[in-house]
Protein backbone atom coordinates (compact mmCIF):
# COMPACT_ATOMS: atom_id res chain seq x y z
CA UNK A 1 0.00 0.00 0.00
CA UNK A 2 0.92 3.48 -0.97
CA UNK A 3 1.94 5.78 2.18
CA UNK A 4 2.40 9.56 1.93
CA UNK A 5 4.87 11.01 3.37
CA UNK A 6 4.88 14.57 4.88
CA UNK A 7 8.50 16.40 5.96
CA UNK A 8 7.18 18.89 8.77
CA UNK A 9 9.81 21.71 9.16
CA UNK A 10 8.51 23.70 12.35
CA UNK A 11 9.69 27.52 11.07
CA UNK A 12 8.69 28.78 15.01
CA UNK A 13 11.62 26.67 15.94
CA UNK A 14 14.42 28.64 13.97
CA UNK A 15 17.60 29.31 15.55
CA UNK A 16 21.06 30.06 14.50
CA UNK A 17 23.62 28.65 15.59
CA UNK A 18 25.86 30.68 17.99
CA UNK A 19 29.04 28.77 17.19
CA UNK A 20 28.77 27.92 13.69
CA UNK A 21 26.49 30.48 12.40
CA UNK A 22 24.22 27.28 10.65
CA UNK A 23 20.21 28.02 11.02
CA UNK A 24 18.69 24.72 12.77
CA UNK A 25 15.12 23.56 13.65
CA UNK A 26 12.76 20.56 13.90
CA UNK A 27 12.61 18.25 11.09
CA UNK A 28 11.21 15.10 11.23
CA UNK A 29 9.08 12.52 8.46
CA UNK A 30 5.40 11.72 9.14
CA UNK A 31 4.34 8.87 7.80
CA UNK A 32 0.85 8.17 9.69
CA UNK A 33 0.97 8.03 13.13
CA UNK A 34 4.81 7.54 12.64
CA UNK A 35 7.75 10.01 12.55
CA UNK A 36 11.00 9.87 12.13
CA UNK A 37 13.60 10.79 13.69
CA UNK A 38 10.98 11.81 16.57
CA UNK A 39 8.95 15.24 16.62
CA UNK A 40 11.00 17.11 18.37
CA UNK A 41 14.06 16.37 15.96
CA UNK A 42 16.35 19.61 15.72
CA UNK A 43 18.94 19.33 12.85
CA UNK A 44 21.14 21.64 10.39
CA UNK A 45 17.97 21.86 8.56
CA UNK A 46 19.28 23.87 5.63
CA UNK A 47 22.30 22.10 5.10
CA UNK A 48 20.63 18.45 5.27
CA UNK A 49 17.75 20.03 2.55
CA UNK A 50 20.79 20.90 0.39
CA UNK A 51 21.71 17.12 0.63
CA UNK A 52 18.48 15.23 -0.06
CA UNK A 53 17.83 17.36 -3.20
CA UNK A 54 21.39 16.90 -4.71
CA UNK A 55 20.85 12.60 -3.56
CA UNK A 56 16.77 12.87 -5.41
CA UNK A 57 18.81 14.40 -8.33
CA UNK A 58 20.79 11.16 -8.84
CA UNK A 59 17.51 9.83 -9.55
CA UNK A 60 17.40 11.23 -12.76
CA UNK A 61 21.04 9.89 -13.75
CA UNK A 62 19.28 6.59 -13.25
CA UNK A 63 20.67 5.51 -10.14
CA UNK A 64 18.01 3.16 -8.13
CA UNK A 65 18.37 4.20 -4.41
CA UNK A 66 19.29 7.53 -2.47
CA UNK A 67 20.31 8.27 1.07
CA UNK A 68 18.60 10.59 3.06
CA UNK A 69 21.27 11.05 6.13
CA UNK A 70 20.66 13.43 8.70
CA UNK A 71 23.48 15.48 10.11
CA UNK A 72 22.84 15.59 14.40
CA UNK A 73 22.63 11.43 14.57
CA UNK A 74 23.33 8.33 13.14
CA UNK A 75 19.97 7.98 11.39
CA UNK A 76 19.18 8.12 7.73
CA UNK A 77 16.48 7.38 5.15
CA UNK A 78 17.18 4.52 2.44
CA UNK A 79 15.45 5.02 -0.64
CA UNK A 80 14.90 1.90 -3.17
CA UNK A 81 13.36 2.45 -6.22
CA UNK A 82 10.80 -0.27 -7.15
CA UNK A 83 10.02 0.92 -10.58
CA UNK A 84 6.64 3.15 -11.83
CA UNK A 85 7.82 5.56 -9.65
CA UNK A 86 7.22 3.43 -6.79
CA UNK A 87 9.61 3.86 -3.55
CA UNK A 88 10.65 2.03 -0.51
CA UNK A 89 12.00 4.05 2.50
CA UNK A 90 13.80 2.33 5.23
CA UNK A 91 13.61 4.69 8.04
CA UNK A 92 17.57 3.60 9.61
CA UNK A 93 19.59 3.85 12.84
CA UNK A 94 23.25 3.58 12.18
CA UNK A 95 24.62 0.91 14.61
CA UNK A 96 28.45 -0.30 15.34
CA UNK A 97 27.67 -3.96 13.93
CA UNK A 98 24.39 -3.58 11.48
CA UNK A 99 22.20 -0.90 11.07
CA UNK A 100 18.97 -1.06 12.60
CA UNK A 101 15.92 -0.60 10.05
CA UNK A 102 13.36 1.31 12.63
CA UNK A 103 10.37 1.05 10.52
CA UNK A 104 9.53 1.07 6.37
CA UNK A 105 7.30 2.61 4.15
CA UNK A 106 6.20 2.70 0.26
CA UNK A 107 5.14 5.87 -1.35
CA UNK A 108 4.97 7.71 -4.76
CA UNK A 109 8.93 9.20 -5.48
CA UNK A 110 6.85 12.33 -6.77
CA UNK A 111 4.89 12.62 -3.63
CA UNK A 112 8.28 12.66 -1.84
CA UNK A 113 9.78 14.80 -4.09
CA UNK A 114 7.26 17.43 -3.65
CA UNK A 115 7.44 17.23 0.27
CA UNK A 116 10.50 18.23 0.27
CA UNK A 117 10.54 20.99 -2.28
CA UNK A 118 7.94 22.30 -0.39
CA UNK A 119 9.00 22.21 2.73
CA UNK A 120 12.66 23.61 1.40
CA UNK A 121 10.27 26.70 -0.29
CA UNK A 122 8.52 27.06 2.85
CA UNK A 123 11.78 27.51 5.04
CA UNK A 124 13.23 29.78 2.78
CA UNK A 125 10.21 31.88 2.76
CA UNK A 126 10.77 32.25 6.40
CA UNK A 127 14.25 32.60 6.49
CA UNK A 128 13.43 35.62 3.85
CA UNK A 129 11.39 37.45 6.41
CA UNK A 130 13.53 37.19 9.39
CA UNK A 131 16.79 38.53 7.02
CA UNK A 132 18.97 35.16 7.24
CA UNK A 133 21.32 34.33 4.97
CA UNK A 134 24.16 32.53 4.51
CA UNK A 135 26.21 30.04 1.91
CA UNK A 136 24.34 27.06 2.57
CA UNK A 137 21.20 29.11 2.14
CA UNK A 138 22.28 30.28 -0.99
CA UNK A 139 23.35 26.76 -2.26
CA UNK A 140 19.80 26.08 -1.50
CA UNK A 141 17.95 27.82 -3.55
CA UNK A 142 20.26 26.97 -6.39
CA UNK A 143 19.56 23.13 -6.12
CA UNK A 144 16.20 24.14 -5.93
CA UNK A 145 16.18 25.71 -9.31
CA UNK A 146 17.88 22.36 -11.00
Amino acid sequence: MVQKVDLIIENNSIEVSSMSGNILCKVYFCIGEKTFPDNGWSDFTVIILGWWIEELSKLKNGSKTFSLSFMDGPLYVKGFLKGNDIVELEFTRERQNKDEVIFCAVCDIKQLKVTIYRAARELINELEKRGLDNKDVRKLKILMQK
